[in-house]
């Protein structure tokens, strides 16, 4: 992870990063060592399953 890391900052364009937690729970971005760097020039969030997705209140509204 650290090695996509370093090169989402090399390449100098806006990102979208979508990372599973890990099996201990922990959000794996947490452990980044450039992490703050990372998220100045794009968006780091959680991955969710499709289920837990179309389950959610906001989508029942639509």
């Amino acid at each position: 992870m650290e090695k996509i890391a370093h090169e989402l900052l090399k390449c100098g364009r806006p990102f979208l990063w979508v990372i599973r937690k890990g099996k201990d729970g922990y959000k794996m971005e947490d452990k980044l060592s450039c992490k703050d760097k990372l998220e100045k020039k794009g968006k780091i969030v959680s991955w969710y399953s499709q289920v837990d997705v179309l389950n959610t209140l906001l989508l029942v509204v639509f």
